[in-house]
């Protein structure tokens, strides 16, 4: 019987190679993009999971409210790990982590930029990263020991080195030999720390300040704390708020004249596995995940492999209706309903298979492309992770099931004497297809209006005016800050480049994922403020071309004399309370430090700038006071011609090498490092489009085939209306009507569904594009004329037919 049943469905496949091609190419492409997708969203989502100990580690975080502007952010201050161990004892352990840009010399004495970790002894215990050399417990317990990654030790020594070889780190000009105690396999990608080299935490109290170490006012560091399986986390973070009393409160008293710390600062509790996808921008470790991107992608996923079945359940019962006579047949001689309805499905199960088949071998060809445009290590075995294969053949299951369900149970109960005599009725059949259809493209309408949405929005981003001219610059990072002794012998031999227009050094740029807001007040003003902190020489404003709008710029007098000035930026003049830019000018502003809380480094405000985006265009702009104090830079920014980047980029290599032979010479492009900013954003564009198109595509392949039957159908009713006198364009008006139809109640329902969804991703931009009404219009215009064309095309085949061959058979 099974083999009876397999050689009908052959059968059926060679009679109809085109609509069967049609329907299961359609389910193949549909099933490969969700499953793509699918495995975009699972990787996402399993980072940090492969933690022995994941769901019991969490990382302390800082909520902070000064004057209604609030700021969540994930680095604490060096003696909080150690003390919430000794006072509560809920918490095992601790881990605190810190990092800095070091300059690290190979065999061969040169130099190279590199991001050196320290982390307290207990980290490979607490993480469950692998380490393949060395003991994991006591690898980082005294200073200025180091453990290395696989690659890494590749990298330096050209094999795995032996346990107590040196790599020596340069720390700002300072030359410190590192013994390597421990080797560790790579970090897995779905892990938000990434870190190759890791020094023991005991050597930062040996090269940073004794305050920084020991004060509980110097967040610089991030805390993970692993705490007992038995232990309630929300509980336990309601009992951490007595540190703020404790240890917080007298610093804050100081500082900042409150009489409450905790008015000021809330201290939370953050899961290990809820870093990647719900973490702030500022101050991360890493470039975090987006939770909206997820959804996102998850909805498309899903809608996609909706739009195929929708296909494939139309498709089959259109297909299946054609073999009524069939069934009369059959069961006129003996078939019971059971026997057709197990015929039909297996029809379904054997076609959708073929689909999956074909599906999985366009995933294995696409995979590779689509990793590699999403930075990640997506591979086919994901296909045999987690719940992953079981879920696959689910969704395949219920498409098969669902596909066949209707026409077996619809075909298998005619009547084999009305189905003999031609008294078989499709309305039914017909009203089902009909409501396929409308929701096909209901959803491929859908997208079209988040796809063109997310496109403005992402243009907007691109196109809007950041505040400063970020082509043409060239920035050089700065591990070794002795470099800037001879910075004015360095800039005088790059000013010599032809390309090269100006030259500027300065502690932060725009697109620097890090920077410094510290306590500031106005000289007279009890109120404290916390604008961001940059450091600039006299060149800054205009080699990355920012405006002036009130006062004016550093001088070189001003950069050279021991006192402060500052430029604001308008942000910071409405934080300090001024109405205009003219009145900040002349007033003196300081940063609160000291026991005391005195004002340091009190200097005027000689100018105001306009804002500028150092952020990304998810963030507002925040306020930021530049002085003129002529340490802690970070960045040489060269400002050279555009239309010569590559050139000017290499001559001024050249000028690195002949005054820092040891260093390599490393750049990179503010155009560059802007576009990286917003790349999460640029794949969602792209993504986004690609998938629409494909489910617009699936969706055409479907009315295709389902127009081809439709109009199969109508072949008579043409030719009657032929010879009864009708013009071809009154045949054509009258099928492309029928379908518009189905496409005006696709819009009508997809539209407030699209809405909604993008009214809610648009959330995230504090500067975004207004939703209009032409993207709406736009959108079902696209879906009519797809639907139109694809229909018109077999309506026009029918409608050239000579109306005596349609009706000469009967």
């Amino acid at each position: 019987m099974l083999k009876n049943y397999i050689l009908i469905a052959l059968r059926v496949l060679k009679k109809n190679p085109l609509f069967s091609i049609i329907n299961i190419l359609g389910l193949a492409i549909g099933l490969a993009a969700s499953i793509i997708i699918y495995f975009w969203v699972f990787d996402e989502l399993s980072y940090d999971k492969f933690h022995s100990n994941a769901q019991h580690i969490y990382r302390v975080e800082r909520n902070m409210n000064f004057d209604e502007t609030r700021m969540r952010v994930p680095i604490t201050s060096p003696p909080m790990g150690p003390q919430m161990l000794d006072d509560y004892p809920a918490i095992e352990s601790f881990v605190r982590i810190a990092n800095d840009n070091v300059l690290v010399e190979n065999k061969s004495n040169v130099q190279t930029s590199e991001k050196l970790f320290y982390a307290d002894s207990s980290f490979f215990n607490v993480f469950s990263f692998e380490v393949i050399k060395g003991n994991p417990n006591d690898c980082l317990k005294s200073p200025y020991k180091l453990a290395l990654s696989e690659s890494y030790a590749l990298k330096y020594f050209g094999e795995i080195p032996e346990l107590g070889s040196v790599l020596d780190v340069n720390y700002n000009g300072g030359i410190r030999p590192y013994t390597i105690t421990a080797i560790f396999k790579d970090f897995p990608h779905n892990s938000h720390l990434q870190m190759d080299l890791i020094g023991s935490f005991e050597s930062l109290y040996n090269v940073r300040h004794e305050m920084m170490m020991n004060s509980w006012m110097a967040s610089h560091l991030y805390t993970y704390i692993l705490i007992d399986e038995n232990v309630n986390n929300k509980e336990l973070e309601d009992r951490l708020q007595e540190m703020v009393d404790k240890y917080f409160g007298p610093g804050f008293r100081q500082f900042f004249d409150i009489d409450n710390p905790r008015e000021a600062l809330k201290i939370e509790l953050k899961p290990l596995l809820d870093i990647h996808l719900n973490s702030e921008r500022v101050w991360e470790l890493e470039s975090p995940g987006s939770k909206t991107s997820v959804l996102v992608f998850s909805l498309v996923s899903i809608l996609l492999i909706v739009i195929a079945g929708i296909n494939f359940t139309n498709l089959s019962t259109a297909r299946a209706s054609r073999r009524a006579m069939e069934v009369g047949v059959r069961k006129a001689s003996g078939a019971s309903k059971f026997q057709l309805v197990r015929q039909f499905l297996g029809e379904s199960m054997l076609f959708s298979l073929i689909a999956l088949v074909c599906a999985i071998l366009i995933v294995e060809l696409t995979l590779p492309y689509f990793s590699a445009f999403t930075g990640k290590s997506i591979t086919i075995a994901y296909i045999l992770k987690g719940w992953n294969l079981p879920l696959i053949l689910a969704a395949w299951f219920i498409t098969a099931m669902f596909a066949g369900m209707y026409p077996a149970f619809f075909l298998s109960s005619y009547k084999p004497v009305d189905v003999l005599k031609g008294k078989k009725s499709a309305n039914g059949s017909q009203f089902f297809r009909k409501a396929l259809v409308v929701g096909q493209f209901a959803i491929s309408i859908g997208l079209i209006i988040c796809a063109v949405s997310v496109f403005r929005q992402l243009h907007y981003i691109n196109s809007k005016d950041v505040g400063y001219n970020r082509f043409g610059l060239i920035n050089i990072p700065i591990e070794n800050r002795e470099n800037f002794n001879s910075y004015n012998a360095f800039r005088e031999d790059l000013l010599k480049i032809p390309e090269v227009k100006n030259v500027t050094r300065s502690m932060v740029i725009p697109t620097s994922s890090g920077y410094t807001d510290n306590p500031h007040a106005i000289l007279g003003n009890p109120e404290n403020f916390f604008p961001i902190v940059n450091r600039t020489d006299e060149n800054f404003l205009s080699t990355f071309e920012i405006e002036l709008l009130a006062g004016n710029d550093f001088t070189p007098e001003m950069i050279a004399d021991s006192s402060t000035y500052y430029i604001i930026n308008d942000a910071a003049r409405r934080m300090f309370g001024f109405d205009s830019s003219f009145d900040a000018l002349g007033q003196f502003v300081g940063l609160l430090a000291g026991e005391q809380g005195e004002l340091k480094y009190l200097g005027e405000i000689i100018g105001v700038c306009n804002d500028f985006h150092f952020q990304p265009l998810t963030e507002k702009i925040k306020p930021m006071v530049i002085s003129s104090w002529h340490v802690s830079h970070n960045n040489i920014t060269i400002k050279v011609d555009e239309q010569n980047m590559a050139k000017a980029n290499s001559s001024i290599g050249e000028v690195w090498s002949k005054h820092f032979p040891n260093q390599l010479f490393v750049s990179d492009f503010v155009s560059q490092r802007f576009n990286n900013m917003h790349l999460t954003e640029r794949r969602l564009q792209v993504i986004l489009l690609i998938f629409t198109f494909l489910s617009i595509f699936v969706a055409c392949l479907g009315l295709f085939g389902l127009s081809a039957f439709s109009v199969e159908q109508r072949t008579k009713e043409i030719g009657v209306r032929k010879t009864l006198g009708a013009e071809m364009y009154q045949i054509l008006v009258l099928i492309v009507s029928e379908f518009s139809q189905l496409v005006i109640i696709s819009c009508l329902i997809a539209m407030p569904i699209a809405y909604f969804i993008l009214r809610e991703w648009l959330n995230n931009f504090p500067y975004r594009q207004d939703i209009e009404v032409w993207v709406f219009v736009a959108a079902a215009l696209i879906g009519w004329l797809t639907a139109i064309l694809t229909v018109l095309f077999q309506t026009y085949k029918a409608a050239r037919i000579n109306p005596v061959e349609t009706l000469k058979y009967e």
